[in-house]
């Protein structure tokens, strides 16, 4: 697997130019890395057949809504469910800012050490700490850039790994 070494700005570009999966690095800092509120904003569940986002009808309803899964629309419940780390963070550099970037839950679970079901019992007060261990650090990003799967017209980026520092 290649990867194109480019700034925030090239980044941009490569999406209006609609140059879509493929993986490039990116030397930024973290510039939005909201941990420490609202759970909705970074844990989501998904089917443990599939890996589809679980949708959520009229609160506790839960069913998987690809219709290919075996589970079908069938109710789910803890057994059938897993529970990811689903953040969005903004990265910036020199030359700009983007925003909702998606940070993957494996970059993350290496970075919190722990699964989901153990970061949610944390207090505030220790989510905060780990919050600022990263937040405006400098860190090289392998990131993804996919078209989303459900709408054509917008666009995934995923950082899916950090890589040593060499700057």
């Amino acid at each position: 697997l290649t990867a194109k070494e480019v700034n925030i700005q090239e980044l941009k570009q490569h999406i209006r130019n609609d140059q879509y999966d493929q993986m490039f690095l990116i030397n930024c800092i973290l510039s939005q890395f909201d941990i420490d509120n609202g759970l909705d904003r970074y844990v989501s569940k998904q089917c443990k057949i599939c890996r589809g986002r679980v949708v959520d009808e009229n609160n506790n309803n839960l069913y998987c809504p690809n219709p290919s899964c075996q589970l079908g629309q069938s109710d789910m419940n803890e057994t059938t469910i897993v529970q990811t780390f689903d953040l969005q963070v903004d990265i910036s550099d020199h030359t700009g800012t983007m925003e909702k970037v998606r940070l993957s839950d494996d970059v993350m679970k290496k970075w919190m050490n722990c699964t989901v079901e153990e970061f949610l019992k944390y207090p505030d007060d220790e989510k905060t700490v780990l919050k600022w261990k990263y937040l405006l650090e400098r860190f090289k990003f392998g990131i993804q850039v996919k078209k989303h799967p459900k709408d054509e017209k917008q666009t995934t980026i995923r950082i899916v790994r950090q890589f040593v520092q060499d700057f």
